[in-house]
């Protein structure tokens, strides 16, 4: 027996998935489901880019969050679009920004055709990332510093060259491999997920733990063909449930270690994100669509009251809920030029109209759009 065998009793790299409830096997299929209908969904141009843009930058965040940093999620969006302007005491954090982001493109960039990943890419990876030159000590190296005497404080450094050779053997090896091809994208998943806990558990390097774990999330993930956006969801939702998670990690080292709890804990989390993600993206699509069909009903039309009409149906689509009388000349600038000139009446036709037409509903609580009418097989 080793000399560490008694004491880093959770690090064993054993997990039988048969002790697995079914409500796991659920979750994880619905995961696969929810990923493969996404990779689907048609989204007019700007505004898929847009969403993706978002879900990109929600991810990259949650990694740089994690490993200490203080940049906003809308400060990232910022820097992704190109408009970011900082301070000169600011620019180590937008350094580790684009190491994190030039090594993630270069993961999604080469898609399928990722080689396995062993210590060296892991290493390399981490080298990457530290692309500022007062960190080049640690750039490429494990972590020197010892540790603490807890799960969460990682491993004894000289026993990290083991454990994480040992953690990327058994990943790729035969009792965590995929039993038919078909299944392989659920496996990568499972994959992610046991990564994610044990770099929790060695804790490689003494700084950028976060941001590797999520970057071999990515390359597991993406290698697989799942892409990147289960890894980007997962990670935001690490961040967003942070006490829960270091719970759950701290939970599955104590007596007999069980990872399958936290693994729980994952799927539910990147189906909730996959669920949420693709009900934006109906939206989306309604959206477009109902561009179209407002495009079609007001055709070479170009009276004041037709064009004050679809304007006031493109606006009304865009709220969360229903809109009072009086507020939807305030929807859009272009809504309250248009209403600026004419009496509240006019408003009050435009809308009997647009009510009479059936694109319209009234409630209790003011006006909706009749997106449904889009809807097919309601009957």
């Amino acid at each position: 027996m080793r000399a560490f065998d008694e004491t880093i009793t959770w690090l064993d790299f054993r997990l039988d998935l048969r002790q697995a409830p079914p409500s796991f096997w659920l979750v994880l299929g619905e995961c696969v489901t929810g990923i493969r209908t996404l990779t689907r969904v048609p989204l007019p141009l700007a505004e898929g880019k847009a969403l993706e843009r978002e879900t990109i930058a929600e991810g990259i965040h949650a990694r740089m969050v994690m490993d200490g940093s203080s940049l906003t999620v809308s400060r990232v969006m910022q820097h992704l679009t190109g408009v970011l302007k900082v301070l000169p005491s600011q620019e180590q954090g937008l350094l580790e920004l684009d190491g994190l982001l030039y090594v993630w493109q270069r993961i999604a960039a080469d898609g399928s055709n990722l080689p396995r990943l062993d210590p060296d890419m892991v290493l390399s990876y981490q080298k990457a990332l530290l692309i500022d030159p007062t960190s080049a000590r640690d750039n490429g190296r494990w972590r020197t510093i010892p540790a603490g005497t807890k799960a969460l404080d990682g491993v004894p450094p000289d026993v990290i060259p083991l454990f994480m050779t040992e953690l990327l053997d058994w990943l790729q090896g035969p009792e965590l491999a995929a039993p038919a091809n078909e299944e392989r994208m659920a496996y990568a998943l499972l994959h992610a997920l046991i990564t994610e806990l044990h770099i929790q558990w060695i804790r490689p390097f003494s700084s950028t733990n976060a941001r590797i774990t999520g970057t071999m999330v990515q390359h597991i993930l993406v290698s697989a063909g799942a892409g990147s956006v289960p890894g980007h969801l997962l990670s935001t939702f690490f961040l967003q449930h942070q006490h829960e998670y270091r719970r759950q990690v701290q939970q599955a080292a104590l007596g007999v270690p069980d990872a399958i709890p936290f693994l729980a804990f994952g799927l539910r989390g990147l189906n909730k994100g996959l669920t949420e993600l693709r009900s934006r993206a109906r939206i989306i699509q309604a959206q477009g669509q109902w561009r179209a069909y407002l495009a079609d009903l007001f055709a070479g039309s170009e009276a004041a009251p037709a064009r004050r009409q679809e304007q006031i149906l493109l606006d009304l689509a865009l709220q969360d809920g229903p809109v009072a009388l009086n507020a939807i000349p305030t929807l859009s600038p272009t809504l309250a030029k248009m209403y600026a000139g004419v009496s509240e009446k006019t408003l009050r036709r435009d809308i009997d109209h647009l009510e009479h037409i059936g694109t319209v509903l009234r409630g209790p609580h003011g006006f909706r759009v009749r997106l449904e009418r889009l809807l097919a097989f309601r009957h």
